[in-house]
């Protein structure tokens, strides 16, 4: 059985249940409204077609490239939040065996 599903949806469905993956969105649709709404699900790229490939290749190679790029922002914003916690609490333990 074939299920009617349109392009929307699955970002939909894909933004609602947490889907931590890139999309770039290639259509055969030149609408504005169409492509602002693709943002609001966090579209990296709307290609219209006809597209040469190596635009779409040039584009997944980008978008790879910022995902990286962010995660390894994320890791380092995650190693300094927890340097801050153990230093908070080298301070506590440092404070409480001075105030002994």
């Amino acid at each position: 059985m074939y299920i009617r599903i349109n392009g929307f949806e699955i970002l939909e469905y894909l933004k609602l249940n947490n889907f931590d993956i890139l999309v770039i969105v290639l259509s055969n649709l030149i609408n504005r409204q169409f492509i602002f709404k693709t943002r609001k699900y966090g579209v990296a790229y709307y290609l219209t077609k006809p597209v040469e490939p190596e635009i779409i290749i040039e584009k997944v190679e980008e978008v790879l490239k910022n995902r990286v790029f962010t995660e390894g922002i994320r890791e380092i914003y995650n190693i300094k939040k927890m340097l801050i916690n153990y230093i908070i609490k080298i301070i506590y333990f440092y404070k409480k065996i001075i105030n002994f």
